[in-house]
């Protein structure tokens, strides 16, 4: 039951996250979202977000509290990207998609492989059409348009998860045996701040000493851009308990067969005893 319940309850997120910096959202590396970012007021984004479920070829989605839509012209769940050849048809009209030809690919299917899904998408509002764009997890360029002095910016990224509370990094360690480049031990050592529950603490995460806090666990899993960069694979099991409940239920068990033997062999000795 344990077992059945963790494949079917257990998430599996990634924090990667820069010395000094400060996140308050995890990403799900195996979807994706469609986020229209309002970049308008230089103090604060304001981020409108369509689901992976949502972007089906053909469909016209509204934007929430926006005067927004996107028609999903077409959208590939694994496809690659690269420079277009001159006489290529152009897939997309708008941004640096103009100049990308896009090759359609078969779902990834290992463990350690993801899709690079894409999409052709179309804003429109007001009956007005902002042309065709190409939106790519293998597309790092930002690209984005205006309309009546807004301005919104347009990325295809892992569906992220918000967070009540912020994970700061305030130094990342990484140390290797002497003479070699095999890892030893590395670390993060994150500042966590949660005003609902007025706490404020530093923590260290290093291998196998993973965070626990809010039924997730914080395990240190990679490191990049020379050491500045810490990943952290986030791991969410509702059903974490099973198994120790297992446990208990299995001891409690041996306990209670042993105490059953035991009587049922005192009783013998003592009808032995008494018949002697």
């Amino acid at each position: 039951v344990g077992e059945f319940l963790t494949a079917m309850t257990q998430r599996d997120m990634q924090m990667s996250i820069e010395e000094g910096q400060t996140l308050n959202f995890l990403e799900v590396p195996r979807e994706v979202e469609l986020a229209i970012i309002d970049t308008t007021d230089p103090k604060s984004d304001h981020n409108y977000l369509i689901p992976q479920s949502l972007l089906s070829n053909g469909a016209l989605i509204e934007v929430p509290d926006t005067p927004l839509q996107v028609r999903v012209v077409r959208f590939f769940q694994n496809a690659s990207v690269g420079r277009r050849a001159p006489e290529m048809a152009a897939a997309a009209t708008m941004g640096i998609g103009a100049q990308i030809a896009i090759e359609e690919l078969p779902p990834a299917s290992r463990d350690d492989a993801r899709d690079m899904s894409a999409a052709i998408i179309e804003p429109m509002a007001g009956g007005h059409s902002y042309g065709k764009w190409l939106v790519s997890l293998g597309l790092g360029a930002p690209q984005s348009f205006m309309h009546e002095g807004h301005t919104y910016v347009l990325k295809m990224r892992p569906r992220r998860q918000y967070l009540p509370y912020t994970v700061t990094l305030k130094e990342f360690s990484h140390d290797v045996y002497p003479g070699t480049r095999i890892p030893k031990n590395f670390s993060s050592l994150v500042h966590l701040s949660n005003p609902v529950q007025d706490e404020e603490r530093d923590v260290l995460i290093y291998m196998n000493q993973p965070l626990r806090y809010d039924g997730k666990a914080f395990y240190q899993a990679s490191f990049g851009k020379n050491d500045t960069l810490s990943v952290l694979q986030v791991v969410e099991n509702p059903s974490w308990l099973l198994p120790y409940i297992a446990c208990v239920l299995v001891g409690l068990g041996l306990l209670l067969h042993f105490g059953l033997t035991l009587r049922r062999s005192m009783a013998r000795r003592q009808r032995a005893a008494r018949r002697a």
